[in-house]
């Protein structure tokens, strides 16, 4: 189920045209550059330029947020 979570927010992002430009990265940022990542086991060249961007801010938003399982790590 968790690993639903960029094809979700791509399509909830469709019937927004202002954010248009992140969508494949957004669907892609779980992408890994072997192939063995997810949504669609891309692989080098063929994920997005911006699916790397947005894994790193995906990332610090997981560590410095709060979770049923731990709390926010802190900034600094």
């Amino acid at each position: 189920m968790i690993k639903q979570h960029p094809a979700i927010g791509h399509e909830t992002l469709l019937p927004v045209e202002s954010l248009s430009y992140v969508r494949d990265g957004f669907i892609h940022h779980h992408e890994n550059f072997y192939g063995s990542g997810y949504t669609h086991g891309l692989a080098e060249m063929e994920i997005p330029l911006d699916a790397p961007t947005q894994a790193v801010a995906d990332s610090f938003d997981a560590m410095i947020s709060d979770r049923p399982y731990r709390y926010l790590m802190p900034v600094d």
